[in-house]
């Protein structure tokens, strides 16, 4: 089911509902409860109750429509407007099911480059249900793409194509787990649309193939900096591999085109650990949780987005720790009124393997804690 800003709605697998206050993708939305809290919550737990896009709209977006205005009594007929540009019908059409890239995309190690995402819409079950398709430009340019996909017969067969704009992705499909093969060998072609003056790139077109059997392993979906939730992302190709077209500063006549390029094949991206970039020594690290050092537009974020930001990226780190075997961990919380500590020492928990210390007072004052970690071996 497809819901809208403002649409009242009532949780299947909790009791109470709110009002649907974000849409985040096409699988997961903001829902606003009684209490002020926006919570994250899968559209597969959900149902609408009263009529969709209510007046409750009103107070999750600044769009207002303007009041009718009588015509004039004599009004010359306006000429044709001129057609708009192809990209930017390809835009309008391709508005609702683009999103930018999730908060922490400048935490990626992976190269900026194009990359296809295989998402699970039900993030508890991984191997179940339907999942997201996304293509994931990770560039600040623009981009026109076709995707193509191999039928049973052998052939190709076109399935999209459009616009997607810099540090974005766009939602390709909801593929049904069943039909996921036939999602899984295609060919995208990618042109590269700069901005500014730059040298310019020619079009690529690059093979990919998904063995099935990859999406029926949990182990297989992994944490991406630049998407939402685990999910399966191939790179497709690196911005730096591109080819550009001519040679700066030579005549056009000079530059002859390959007659036959190498052909491009995609490969799964990397999945860098959370924890690997925060290392200061042999198993130990140190995570930084002030709001301003994890997004850069905090500000637009209310107090319980940045608290839900905050929480979630200490349990990725605590977690990529705590598998790769580290023994310390030093998380700089703040001090503040103590929101963000009561909230962590809460999820420790849930950790029977660790427990907490004052950090060195003398290097971070009272705003940091060290969270020691036990391994089973060296119990």
């Amino acid at each position: 089911m497809k819901f809208n800003i403002g649409d009242r709605v009532r949780f299947l697998s909790s009791p109470g509902g709110g009002v649907v206050s974000k849409i985040l993708s096409p699988s997961m939305v903001n829902v606003a409860i009684d209490d002020g809290f926006d919570i994250p919550t899968p559209v597969n737990d959900l149902v609408r109750i009263g009529e969709p896009g209510g007046a409750a709209a009103r107070f999750f977006t600044d769009e207002r429509k303007p009041k009718p205005q009588a015509a004039p009594e004599k009004e010359k007929a306006a000429p044709a407007p001129e057609p708009a540009p192809v990209a930017d019908a390809v835009a309008a059409d391709d508005s609702d099911r683009i999103m930018p890239l999730a908060s922490g995309y400048r935490k990626a190690a992976n190269p900026p480059g194009f990359y296809l995402a295989f998402v699970p819409q039900d993030q508890r079950w991984l191997i179940t249900g339907q999942v997201d398709v996304f293509l994931v430009n990770f560039t600040d340019h623009d981009i026109l793409f076709s995707l193509f996909i191999k039928t049973l017969k052998g052939t190709w067969r076109g399935v999209d194509y459009g616009s997607v704009p810099p540090l974005a992705m766009i939602h390709l499909e909801s593929v049904p787990r069943d039909r996921m093969s036939l999602w899984g060998d295609g060919v995208v072609q990618l042109m590269v649309h700069p901005d500014k003056p730059r040298d310019l790139y020619n079009p690529v077109s690059v093979e990919y193939k998904v063995p099935s059997v990859k999406l029926l392993h949990e182990d297989s979906f992994r944490d991406y900096h630049f998407v939402e939730g685990r999910s399966f992302v191939y790179e497709l190709a690196r911005l730096e591999s591109l080819v550009p077209v001519g040679v700066k500063g030579e005549p056009a006549e000079k530059y002859q085109a390959p007659s036959e390029p190498e052909p491009v094949k995609a490969r799964q991206a990397e999945a860098v650990s959370y924890i690997t970039r925060h290392r200061t020594a042999h198993r130990e690290a140190l995570v930084d949780l002030h709001i301003e050092a994890m997004v850069e537009d905090h500000k637009e974020l209310d107090p319980s987005e940045m608290l839900r930001l905050q929480l979630s990226y200490f349990e990725k780190c605590l977690e990529s720790a705590i598998a790769d075997n580290y023994y310390k961990v030093t998380f700089i919380h703040g001090i503040g009124a103590g929101v963000l500590r009561n909230a962590i020492r809460e999820k420790l928990k849930d950790y029977p393997q660790v427990y907490f210390q004052p950090a060195p007072i003398q290097q971070y004052g009272t705003g940091a804690m060290d969270v020691m970690i036990t391994h089973q071996k060296e119990l």
